[in-house]
């Protein structure tokens, strides 16, 4: 896994526009439109892409990660991922389930999250997104019902 640079967690809006780019290429028809679900196979993963939440300028991701020698009872990775389209931006806002992440988080704190944890779950989507696209084949798409719906005004 390659570091980041300084400049990089000075600017965390480089990884938002990086990993709205990524997104972009792994799934080009994904559109502000509609819920669908992607699967991904490669030689020892599985991935999962759900578009659970569309709205007007944005969409809720989930994103699964599975890995074919963990066993059964050891949960996969989770992200939560909030997409911008009209400002180009992807970030990351919850990892297996430990939501609203901040950027800077003071330390010690009870839920033992890192100081930059934010900059670090944004940090894995664009690793997971290039992995998926150097890896990964889209096996199946399809098209779900929304879990959650959004007032239209």
């Amino acid at each position: 896994m390659t570091k980041p640079n300084k400049k990089q967690h000075k600017n965390p809006m480089r990884f938002y526009e990086g990993n709205y780019h990524l997104l972009q290429e792994l799934l080009p028809e994904m559109l502000p439109n509609g819920c669908h679900r992607y699967y991904f196979y490669g030689s020892k993963a599985r991935f999962r892409v759900e578009v659970l939440e569309t709205a007007a300028y944005t969409q809720e991701l989930k994103l699964f990660h599975q890995l074919d020698t963990l066993p059964e009872f050891l949960p996969g990775l989770g992200l939560d991922v909030r997409v911008y389209h009209d400002a180009r931006l992807a970030e990351v806002h919850a990892v297996n389930g430990v939501g609203r992440l901040v950027p800077k988080i003071e330390c010690p704190n009870n839920k033992m999250l890192h100081k930059d944890e934010k900059q670090q779950a944004n940090f894995l989507l664009h690793e997971w997104l290039m992995r998926a696209i150097t890896s990964m084949a889209l096996i199946k798409s399809e098209h779900v019902k929304p879990e959650r719906k959004v007032n239209e005004k």
